[in-house]
Formats: structure tokens, sequence, C-alpha cells
């Protein structure tokens, strides 16, 4: 109807060049065949036409809508069911795609990731957010404070020059779960 033909090899490689629906799909436009003369419904049903695909055809692949929609997921579970490990788990996997996306996309701030990412929500929140909430599931499963330390250390390490505060709550969530986790010479370290 767009007059874009996309077949398995076009979208992947358009998937190895781009970070999401959005980006590919100005691709898409770019071309001889549409030529950018869809409306806004138009262009936001080829998105999701893509995101579909994308996730059918390459479920390995992170994009920035399943990145979203993982996202969005934990949210629903922390306010449906009031379920930290489960919205955890959920945001365990968003984690290994936000850390794919991040590489890829070559952004040295979160600030910077988010203006190409344009989620339901920012990054620097929901980060924040998964940080408080492993402390939840860390106390009703232990492991859950192993996982807050890597992330925050990951965290730490990729964005050293992040705001002041945040790397202040960063290093108190690592000291928190550090004494959780029985290494009270780490915790007094970071305090």
């Amino acid at each position: 109807r767009a007059g874009i033909e996309l077949d398995r090899e076009s979208l992947w490689q358009l998937c190895e060049q781009n970070l999401g629906a959005g980006q590919v799909v100005k691709c898409l436009m770019d071309r001889a065949t549409f030529k950018g003369q869809g409306g806004q419904s138009q262009i936001r049903e080829i998105e999701t036409c893509v995101a579909q695909l994308w996730q059918r055809w390459f479920p390995d692949k992170p994009s920035f809508e399943r990145l979203d929609d993982k996202m969005q997921a934990g949210y629903a579970l922390l306010q449906q069911k009031h379920d930290a490990v489960a919205a955890c788990e959920v945001w365990l996997d968003a984690w290994g795609d936000f850390l794919s996306l991040l590489d890829r996309s070559g952004s040295k701030s979160l600030d910077e990731f988010d203006e190409q990412f344009k989620g339901t929500e920012w990054v620097f929140n929901w980060l924040q957010e998964f940080e408080q909430e492993l402390w939840n599931a860390g106390i009703a499963q232990p492991r859950f404070f192993r996982e807050r330390v890597r992330i925050c250390e990951e965290h730490l390490r990729r964005f050293p020059a992040d705001n002041a505060m945040a790397i202040e709550n960063r290093r108190r969530y690592l000291a928190e779960s550090y004494f959780e986790l029985g290494h009270t010479a780490k915790t007094e370290a970071l305090y």
C-alpha cells in the first residue's frame, strides 16, 4: 500500500544499521519507492509493521521498541501485582538489551542515548527505579543483591561523569547491597 517491499534479508541489513523500527522506516522513506509522502498515521503503521517483523524474524536482535516493551512490562508487574522479583527478572533481560543498544549507538551518556531512544520512560529514570527495585527483590531473594552490585558497578564504569547525585545514589546502592551480602569491608570503603 505504501509501495515498500521488504524481505527478510533487506530488513536484516536495515536492522544491522539501525537501532529501532523508527530509524528503519526513515531509511525506507528515503528510498525512491516511498519518498516520504506518507502521513503520520501511515508512518506509525509502517513502524508497527517493521517492529513486529523485527521481533518475529530476529528475536535475538535488540531494538528500541523491544527495550521499551520490556521496560513497560516490568512497570506493569510492579503496578498491577506489586511483584518486584518478577519485574526485576524482566528488567534484567531489558538491561542486556540496553547494554547492546548502548554499545551499538555509540552514546557516551544516558542523555545521548535517550535522545535516540525516545521511549515511554527516560532510561535515566528507569535505571534508578530498577536499582531500587533490585533492593526489594533482594529482600525476597538475595541473588538480586548480586545483580544490583553488578548493574551499579557497570553503570558507574560506563558513566563516570554522570551527575553527582546519581553517582552518590549508585555508590550507596552498592554499599547497601554489599552489606546485605556480608561484605563489610567493601561497604565501609564505599561509605
